[in-house]
């Protein structure tokens, strides 16, 4: 199975990738990369609050760039109608 996972600032509109209403969080001008934690919701994966253990990515990430990749892209906003 091949599931995409997109930040919160992301969402799909009439089949359409757009930037959420929902404020970016703050950024730090840089971190360290590092795993990504990984959790299926309503599932025990990488949900130790549900019996699940953590599950980590192999590779490491900086999400900050991440974000700033996606803010890079100047999608409409979801809902405007673009």
């Amino acid at each position: 199975m091949v599931a995409e996972l997109y930040p919160a600032i992301l969402g799909i509109a009439r089949g359409q990738r757009c930037r959420s209403l929902m404020p970016a969080a703050s950024l730090p001008d840089s971190a360290a990369p590092s795993p990504l934690r990984l959790a299926i919701s309503e599932t025990t994966y990488g949900n130790p609050y549900r019996g699940g253990q953590e599950q980590l990515t192999r590779g490491t990430y900086d999400l900050g760039e991440l974000y700033r990749g996606v803010l890079a892209e100047e999608l409409s906003p979801c809902g405007s109608g673009s």
